[in-house]
């Protein structure tokens, strides 16, 4: 069990009208496989049909800021603070003793 759940910590943002915070960062991350040039209307299509996001049932505008770079969820930056800062380590190796003891 890691020290801190992601999916936890992404919990604590406010979530949309029709996703939780870990629910939002999951689908901007997916977005920002797909280029850049792809446009927000052929990205939601294509995570639409997606195995990963079944149930995802995005629309253009869903998408359009994540894919065109202006925008993020909420919750996204702090994940990307505790992934450097290893607030998810599975265990207390010397290096998060380190960061944590610091």
């Amino acid at each position: 069990m890691p020290l801190l759940s992601a999916e936890a910590l992404a919990g604590t943002y406010n979530p949309s009208a029709d996703r939780n915070g870990w629910e939002q960062v999951q689908l901007y991350r997916q977005t920002q496989r797909y280029p850049d040039d792809r446009g927000g209307a052929r990205i939601a299509s294509a995570i639409n049909v997606d195995d990963e996001q079944p149930s995802a049932e995005l629309t253009r505008s869903n998408v359009r800021a994540w894919a065109n770079g202006d925008g993020m969820p909420n919750a996204t930056p702090i994940m990307e603070v505790a992934d450097d800062l290893i607030w998810f380590a599975y265990e207390w190796t010397l290096k998060v003793q380190t960061l944590v003891l610091a």
